[in-house]
């Protein structure tokens, strides 16, 4: 996988940070194939990225500034940004502040759209895993899902960053409820 990396061909916002990732994650290391030159240049050229292409509310631009952002892929980027800080990468930390600002915006507006209410719940873990109390935000997002939805949500990706973030709260409970099967 990190000989495939090492020769991506692609540049949108996804996957420049989706090549970086590991490069976050595991640092320099022989066995993975990441030489010290690697982890520099996947995550230089991720930040370079993510700090050309943010937007003015915080999101990321899908290819440049000028383009549409995908909330799903901007949260990964969030993601991205606060997983390489928590691994003491020097990140551009006005960009990543700008987006945490957004990931507070996002549950401010009730979606309808379930791809939506995927990067809300992202966004809601990410928060979590930032030391943020999101407690509030994330049982008015499970209510509105239950409302919406019923018990259809509870087997989609939502339900697990939802349980991600009530197990960072220290809230087993309700991390355990949406866990659990039929």
């Amino acid at each position: 996988l990190i000989t495939y990396l090492k020769d991506y061909p692609y540049g949108c916002t996804e996957q420049l940070v989706s090549a970086a990732f590991p490069s976050v994650m595991f640092g320099a290391d022989a066995e993975l194939g990441l030489d010290p030159k690697d982890v520099a240049r996947f995550t230089k050229r991720a930040f370079q990225a993510l700090s050309s292409r943010q937007r003015a509310d915080g999101s990321f631009g899908l290819w440049d500034v000028h383009s549409a952002p995908d909330p799903l892929f901007s949260v990964y980027a969030v993601h991205f940004l606060l997983e390489a800080r928590e691994h003491s990468f020097d990140i551009p930390e006005q960009v990543f502040e700008r987006a945490m600002t957004w990931l507070r915006t996002m549950g401010e507006t009730p979606s309808y759209d379930t791809s939506t209410q995927l990067a809300q719940a992202y966004a809601l873990y990410v928060r979590a895993r930032s030391g943020e109390r999101v407690t509030k935000e994330a049982e008015a997002l499970v209510a509105d899902l239950d409302r919406q939805w019923k018990g259809a949500w509870r087997e989609s990706a939502i339900s697990l960053f939802l349980a991600g973030s009530f197990k960072l709260l220290q809230m087993d409970g309700e991390a355990s409820a949406l866990l659990k099967r039929p």
